[in-house]
């Protein structure tokens, strides 16, 4: 409440300016509050682009135990486990390689909370897609959705699960975290949007770095080289098809149709990101 409050209270007074497009702001029941906001509102939620679930935020971590965490939007991290990106305690969701389309919602949201985190002692960590919240509803409806949490919390879903272990100012980070990337994907430009692609296209080319330096190493320890070199393979190749698509999502960003040349350089964005080197975006 007090995030709408404040960007509507700073629109209003000339601080920020108004976004592109609305912002929608939802107050309901886990998970069934947003099935029957899909259900009876057809014609908004055609024109949902992003969803940002807060569910157990703000949790004094001192108290609770765990971090904030973003959930991310379902990319290969949720089908292949790997030692460097483990999932939470809640466990791995039910998610297919066949599924997965790439987008560049988790990786700039999690730039928008790291540029956050660097004004305060603030942690953030992120996870593979789980599912179990709202995120997983809009997620199901095709809506690119990431989820915003503290987990594990020692408390959770018990009698001391209070307002005591809550912190203001670990809400309030995640709050404006929330509201900045909100506000970024509905009112960039065509320049921004530009910076967003190189964004993504970067974090895709050092996470695909890393599946393959490391990912190599794992393979070579396996007593069947062979079958593991293959799904080694598979696994890179699954990280650039997936970042090649997560940087052309930027185009969905532009309100009105892109440019010539924005096409040709979101196409050559992907193209390194999907098959060149981290050097090419530097």
């Amino acid at each position: 409440t007090e995030m709408a409050r404040a960007m509507a209270i700073g629109i209003k007074q000339g601080r920020i300016p108004p976004p592109d497009r609305t912002l929608t702001f939802l107050w309901v029941e886990e998970i069934t509050g947003s099935r029957e906001w899909l259900k009876a509102h057809p014609e908004e939620a055609k024109n949902v682009r992003y969803m940002f679930s807060m569910d157990m935020t703000g949790e004094d971590v001192k108290k609770t135990g765990g971090s904030f965490l973003i959930e991310r939007w379902p990319d290969p991290g949720a089908v292949f486990e790997r030692p460097w990106d483990p999932h939470s305690e809640w466990g791995r969701g039910n998610v297919r390689e066949n599924q997965l389309k790439g987008d560049l919602l988790n990786d700039l949201h999690l730039a928008v909370c790291r540029r956050v985190a660097r004004k305060s002692a603030w942690v953030v960590n992120s996870n593979p897609y789980e599912g179990g919240s709202d995120h997983t509803v809009f997620g199901s409806a095709g809506i690119p959705s990431v989820l915003n949490w503290h987990f594990t919390d020692r408390y959770y879903h018990s009698s001391l699960d209070t307002a005591d272990k809550t912190s203001a100012t670990e809400m309030r980070n995640v709050a404006v975290s929330v509201a900045a990337s909100a506000w970024l994907l509905a009112s960039a430009t065509e320049l921004t949007t530009l910076a967003v692609a190189e964004l993504v296209a970067k974090a895709g080319q050092a996470r695909i770095a890393t599946e393959e330096i490391e990912g190599a190493k794992l393979a070579a320890a396996e007593p069947d080289r062979v079958v593991a070199s293959r799904k080694q393979d598979q696994i890179v190749q699954a990280w650039k098809k997936w970042y090649g698509e997560a940087v052309r999502s930027a185009s969905r960003l532009i309100v009105g149709p892109p440019s010539a040349a924005f096409a040709q350089k979101l196409d050559a964005l992907a193209a390194v990101c999907s098959g060149g080197t981290a050097r090419d975006l530097t």
